[in-house]
């Protein structure tokens, strides 16, 4: 039996075939209660709405710059690139900068509530900044290298992929206590963590 991450490997593998081409996808998001998905490429400065069922590219975004992470929650697409993090009006198609800050071309982005959080894959943390862009915290620890993914539970705990450390690591919602699980441990390339 195929499992959901399985399902949707298979379906990054499928958006490389030929008439994808030359968007190279990085980062994926589901858009809720729809067979629609958002997706990045870091070799394209374009955003793909894509029906899963079909395959069919419904709408392309055209930005400034190639993006990396992508989420979307509470009807809100964010997206990060090396400018910042940015929110996706997908109505009109604007692009309204949250945070500036410069940014590892590989970072991810998640948010929940009032709060955002992104990775810094070349210093090794997680930063958490409200939507003015103050930073609340930033996480480093030995145990997370080059992290990859980022998501949010409903109670507020981080989930971390790190890429080096083969693992992904929980940070407790109630930082800066610095209380971290290693929640799954030596995992081999590990890429990313997907919110199904």
């Amino acid at each position: 039996m195929e499992t959901n991450i399985e399902k949707v490997e298979e379906f990054m593998r499928s958006l490389k075939e030929d008439r994808f081409k030359p968007f190279a996808p990085f980062d994926i998001t589901y858009i809720s209660n729809t067979n629609i998905i958002a997706v990045t490429s870091r070799g394209s400065n374009d955003i793909k709405i894509v029906d899963v069922k079909t395959k069919r590219v419904l709408k392309t975004y055209s930005l400034d710059s190639p993006c990396a992470g992508i989420t979307y929650t509470e009807e809100r697409l964010m997206l990060c690139n090396k400018t910042g993090i940015h929110e996706l009006n997908q109505h009109d198609g604007l692009v309204k900068t949250i945070v500036s800050v410069n940014i590892t071309s590989n970072a991810y982005v998640a948010f929940r509530g009032d709060k955002i959080y992104y990775t810094h894959l070349d210093n090794n943390s997680v930063t958490c900044c409200d939507f003015q862009g103050n930073i609340q915290w930033t996480f480093k620890n030995p145990k997370m290298t080059r992290p990859i993914g980022v998501t949010v539970d409903t109670a507020g705990n981080v989930f971390v992929a790190g890429r080096s450390s083969h693992n992904v690591v929980v940070i407790s919602q109630d930082l800066p206590t610095t209380q971290t699980t290693v929640v799954f441990d030596g995992w081999y390339r590990m890429a990313k963590l997907f919110d199904i």
